[in-house]
């Protein structure tokens, strides 16, 4: 390769670089649709009056979007006690979670009795989504409460139009998400109050499109062309 074509191929490559380290980022959030206080879900926990699975369907809002993070708002329901749950992604056909897990995400958190909502984030840390599928982020506590303990999630009425709140009571078998959900008295009309955080995913760099430059033989045969041609044009003007 020569100068010319090298020094071509870098620059290129330097551009695109600087252009995929400004990856552009996207919030989508129904936090607006609430005044921080009321309109909340009881009873995400175990006990008799507690379910074991909270999430929320949402849709990529364009394509090439990673996933970073999906925030909910919950308070303790209960007393002071220690609330241990796992935050999930997968698929959603409609009814329930399907195909295979594309994250995990495990906190351990203890909300005091009394305080305000607090925000939970589960980091997904970039999972590319597909803009056509249906998603949903949900936090699971099968068999990781104390009896009887549970937390209460912020939620609001239909106030995103690309998903809604779905729970499940999957009896401390996390198998059971692919089975149909249902709790359609709790969750009919509504969604959770969330933010989910995306960034741009890089989209694969074009090809270079370099103009080869001739080698130093080629311009010498070009040049003898030329002078072959101008001297039969001399000739025909003479023999006119």
């Amino acid at each position: 390769m020569n100068r010319l074509n090298f020094s071509a191929c870098l620059l290129l490559g330097l551009l695109s670089f600087a252009s995929a380290s400004h990856a552009q980022s996207l919030v989508v959030s129904n936090f607006g649709s609430w005044n921080g206080s009321d309109a909340t879900v009881l009873g995400f926990g175990t006990g008799p009056v507690a379910i074991e699975t909270f999430g929320q369907t949402f849709k990529a809002p364009t394509a090439n979007l990673k996933l970073d993070s999906f925030t909910f708002w919950a308070k303790d329901g209960s007393g002071s006690r220690l609330i241990n749950f796992n935050g999930y992604l997968y698929e959603w056909d409609g009814n329930s979670a399907t195909g295979s897990q594309l994250n995990t995400v495990t906190s351990s958190h203890t909300i005091a009795n009394g305080s305000g909502f607090t925000a939970y984030t589960l980091s997904f840390g970039g999972i590319l989504l597909d803009a056509s599928k249906t998603y949903v982020a949900f936090a699971e506590g099968s068999g990781s409460f104390l009896f009887s303990s549970y937390a209460n999630f912020a939620r609001s009425g239909d106030s995103y139009a690309d998903g809604q709140f779905v729970a499940y009571n999957n009896g401390g078998n996390l198998s059971a998400i692919t089975s149909t959900w249902g709790v359609p008295a709790l969750t009919a009309g509504t969604d959770l109050i969330f933010t989910a955080n995306y960034t741009q995913a890089e989209a694969p760099a074009p090809a270079p499109q370099i103009t080869p430059v001739p080698e130093p033989s080629t311009y010498a045969l070009i040049g003898s062309g030329s002078l072959l041609a101008l001297a039969a044009l001399r000739r025909r003007r003479k023999q006119a």
